[in-house]
This record gives structure tokens, sequence and C-alpha cells, in this order.
């Protein structure tokens, strides 16, 4: 055979997410052109939901402080006032009436 009819060589791969790939030619100069911007795009993407996801993060992470302040005023409030969880408020010392018994 002259150059110019040989078999292009297909390369496959074990992984399944990588595509087989072929060799090199003369005539395949727009392929690599057209793979590098179809994976600069890729990564483009990914970089766009990165983005959002550590925004993400972000906001859940500003939403838990504040979460965590309330709750310690909610129980600092609590102290002040003598309350404990489970307890009466006019008369901490004693249980409440819907509370189970301990001494059974």
């Amino acid at each position: 055979m002259s150059g110019s009819g040989k078999r292009r060589t297909v390369v496959e791969s074990k992984e399944p997410s990588v595509k087989p790939t072929v060799a090199p030619n003369a005539s395949d100069a727009a392929g690599p052109a057209d793979a590098l911007a179809s994976m600069e795009r890729k990564v483009a993407e990914l970089q766009a939901r990165l983005d959002e996801l550590d925004a993400d993060v972000e906001r859940q992470r500003r939403e838990k402080k504040e979460l965590d302040i309330e709750i310690a005023i909610r129980k600092g409030a609590l102290e002040l006032s003598g309350e404990r969880a489970g307890r009466r408020p006019g008369k901490p010392d004693q249980p409440r009436e819907d509370d189970p018994r301990q001494d059974r």
C-alpha cells in the first residue's frame, strides 16, 4: 500500500469513560483543533458548575453560622429566665405533669 492508502489505527482504552483515539494522520489537522475546542468548552462548563457549588457551600455555611448564633441566643435566654427543658416555667424544680415518673 502507498502512504495515502494507509488505514487508521484505532487504539482502545480499557476505561469506559475514555473514547478510543485515532492515530494522527496529515488529513486529521482539523480533528485535534476541534477536540481541543470541545475540551476547552467542557472545562469551562465544569468550572462554572464548580463555582456554583462553591457559592452554594458558602451560602450553607453562612446559614449554619446564623442558626448556631440563634441557638446560642435561645439557650442564653432560657438560662437567664431560669427555665430548663422539660420543666414548668413557674416551678423549675417540679416536673411537668406529662413527664414520666422517675420513681417506678
